[in-house]
């Protein structure tokens, strides 16, 4: 596995230095050695690379990124918060600081068969989200400049998708839901 892979999985998902760091754990000034190809990439690296990104297949080729979008999923500690909610706010501030704008989705499950035919039609594609809602998963729409993200928490994992180019940010469906943004929200560095 390159370790220029490292320098474009990071830029694709807008994340910082010291984020990637964290997320390698390694420390800031080995991964600047990665990604300059200073130095080889240890097999810990590699196998943390392999279980954070599900990138098992990839092996040895730069354009073997392009052939899809990338997803990142890690546990996240909730330990020195005082709730699961101050954790998703406390993950998104250090993954996504200014000047990312975030907003928060509302998340359904695509219907199937004659109940999705009707909602394209008759609902003209609106989502109704109190009567939907089986379970509360904090869904947020991330964008900056030419990266745009889902950020999914559950429980205590985070899981990131890269999106493509959508037609509009208002609606849309992804990976088997529908997603319609509500509030932007302001995420503020302490």
């Amino acid at each position: 596995m390159k370790s220029g892979m490292v320098r474009v999985i990071r830029g694709r998902l807008g994340l910082s230095q010291s984020v990637m760091a964290e997320i390698l754990d390694v420390d800031v000034k080995e991964l600047k050695l990665i990604e300059s190809d200073s130095i080889e990439m240890s097999a810990r690296v590699i196998e943390r690379l392999r279980e954070v990104f599900d990138i098992n297949g990839l092996v040895n080729t730069d354009s073997a990124l392009e052939e899809g979008l990338l997803v990142m999923t890690m546990e996240i500690s909730t330990k020195e918060y005082d709730n699961i909610f101050k954790a998703y706010v406390e993950t998104l501030k250090r993954f996504f600081p200014n000047p990312w704008q975030v907003y928060v989705l509302s998340k359904v499950k695509v219907k199937k068969g004659i109940g999705g035919f009707f909602d394209l039609f008759f609902n003209n594609n609106r989502v109704s989200v109190a009567s939907e809602m089986k379970y509360f998963s904090p869904s947020y729409l991330v964008i900056s400049d030419d990266v745009n993200l889902i950020v999914n928490f559950e429980k205590t994992s985070l899981k990131i998708f890269e999106l493509g180019e959508l037609d509009s940010y208002e609606r849309f469906e992804f990976n088997g839901y529908r997603y319609a943004r509500a509030n932007k929200i302001t995420i503020k560095k302490d």
